[in-house]
């Protein structure tokens, strides 16, 4: 537990905190998001920048919502561009992390 306190103390003094953003839809927020990250240094490729906008944009839904994980509107369109549905593949492989 006490790691985990140090964890949040760490990321509220060394992290990006966004309290308002001026935007008004999903796509706004995330270009807001990635700027911020890209002017604090944690983004410093491009290409990588234009990838998490990608990523945040895409269709999702709340654990609070019954789904089955199979249906969801993110694992359908996601299969039908061919893509494997789990969310740690897509950010990997979006962010070029699973290079060989």
């Amino acid at each position: 537990m006490q790691s985990a306190l140090l964890d949040l103390k760490s990321l509220l003094e060394n992290g990006v905190i966004l309290l308002d953003i001026p935007a008004n839809d999903l796509a706004t927020v995330s270009q807001a998001i990635v700027q911020s990250l890209a002017d604090s240094k944690y983004i410093e490729n491009s290409s990588y920048a234009q990838k998490l906008v990608c990523i945040l944009g895409l269709p999702h839904f709340h654990h609070y919502e019954k789904r089955s994980v199979t249906k969801t509107a993110s694992s359908v369109s996601l299969s039908k561009q061919g893509l494997h549905p789990s969310p740690s593949f897509i950010i990997n492989n979006n962010l070029g992390l699973n290079r060989r």
